[in-house]
């Protein structure tokens, strides 16, 4: 990394009865320019400068002279052109003069018709009369026509809201997937330079218990990285997945959640009072439903508390299953009630997710399974959020 130019190395040396050299030893050595700092590379650089420049000068010189040539020959043809129409004028001219002759000759002719128009014109008025009587007749037709284009206007306008709704969900979808993009290009962009940092100083550290440190962030940072892919991918899964409803035993469904999430986590209590056995609906989508709610009682557990409540629960009520998941966690400013449902949106700077957890979940339940989902903003005891499925 040194720069160009002349150098001298010196160096003592010690014996091992620890008396140093008097005399030191010198190394003289010269480090050559790279090619792009030489003169000749700077010259050369400035001879292509200007003949780009001479060579653009006289290219423009040349092609303002041939757009003269051009509009030059323009004017010629359009001159001719104005020669041809005044001739051919002249000659229209002459055409129109033989034909008001004939025209007087035809008014001559006119005169004894008029005579023979006089005798229709009575018989014309013989079918006027007629013409009255199916006047009324269509006129009557025009009130009933109007009557069902009032109709027809109704059912038009019916239909017009229709595609306003139409227009309106498919702009909604549209500025959805441009906020998805940016977003999910800017939430990937932190953990791709964590990972670049990790590896740079993995290559110039040189103790091997700091390259294992950073070899266990690089592993953390990728698995952070999966997690956020993966819940991606499943938000375009879920737009494009027909239900398929299936007959699903509730105990067992949140017994094995809670294994899977919150088995094993230190000072967890859970509590699952069931009113029903089963209800009926698509086992994977319902899975992504609880997953994320039962995930983030864990992962917004209040570090404070010595004990965690999670409390699930399910009735059935007015055609309605109900389910809400309860926690003593972290409280949720109620301020963000009409925002912790959108996509990419966290409700506590302790959050270390990609903020798509509620927002799946959401779309899940009001899109594929024809349900809700709310948060309990009333409960202020516990973080409750209650969801309700059609009873199948």
């Amino acid at each position: 990394n040194l720069n160009p130019g002349e150098y001298t190395f010196r160096v003592i040396a010690c014996n091992n009865d620890g008396l140093w050299s008097t005399e030191e030893a010198e190394l003289k050595f010269y480090i050559a320019p790279a090619f792009h700092q030489t003169v000749w590379f700077y010259m050369l650089i400035t001879l292509l400068t200007v003949g780009l420049l001479v060579f653009v000068y006289k290219w423009r010189t040349r092609s303002i002279k041939q757009d003269r040539l051009q509009l030059q020959k323009l004017v010629e043809e359009r001159t001719l052109e104005i020669n041809a129409q005044k001739e051919e004028m002249a000659a229209q001219r002459d055409s129109i003069e033989d034909k008001n002759r004939l025209l007087s000759i035809t008014l001559e002719e006119a005169e004894k018709k008029n005579t023979e128009i006089a005798l229709q014109k009575r018989q014309i008025e013989d079918k006027t009369k007629k013409l009255e009587e199916a006047q009324k007749i269509i006129e009557d037709q025009n009130v009933k026509l109007k009557s069902t284009n009032q109709d027809l206007g109704q059912l038009v306008d019916i239909r017009t809201k229709e595609l306003k709704q139409a227009y309106d969900k498919m702009l909604e979808a549209h500025n959805e997937l441009d906020h998805f993009m940016y977003r999910a290009s800017h939430d990937l962009k932190g953990p791709i330079s964590r990972l670049l940092g990790l590896c740079y100083l993995g290559h110039i550290e040189e103790n091997p218990l700091r390259v294992v440190d950073y070899v266990q962030k690089l592993e953390l940072t990728a698995k952070e990285m999966d997690q956020m892919i993966g819940k991606l991918i499943r938000v375009s899964e879920i737009k494009g997945h027909e239900p398929k409803l299936v007959k699903i035993q509730l105990r067992d469904f949140f017994g094995n959640l809670n294994k899977k999430i919150v088995h094993g986590v230190y000072g967890f209590k859970v509590d699952v009072d069931l009113r029903i056995d089963h209800i009926i609906s698509d086992f994977e989508l319902l899975t992504m439903v609880f997953e994320n709610l039962i995930q983030n009682v864990v992962d917004y557990a209040d570090p404070e508390l010595n004990e965690h409540y999670l409390r699930i629960s399910a009735l059935e009520m007015n055609d309605e299953i109900v389910i809400t998941v309860a926690n003593n966690g972290l409280k949720i400013d109620p301020s963000f009630e009409n925002k912790i449902f959108e996509m990419f949106f966290k409700g506590a700077e302790e959050s270390k997710g990609a903020g798509l957890g509620l927002y799946l979940a959401k779309l899940i339940v009001d899109v594929k399974l024809g349900g809700a989902i709310f948060w309990n903003t009333k409960n202020t005891e516990f973080t409750e959020f209650i969801v309700r499925l059609p009873k199948g």
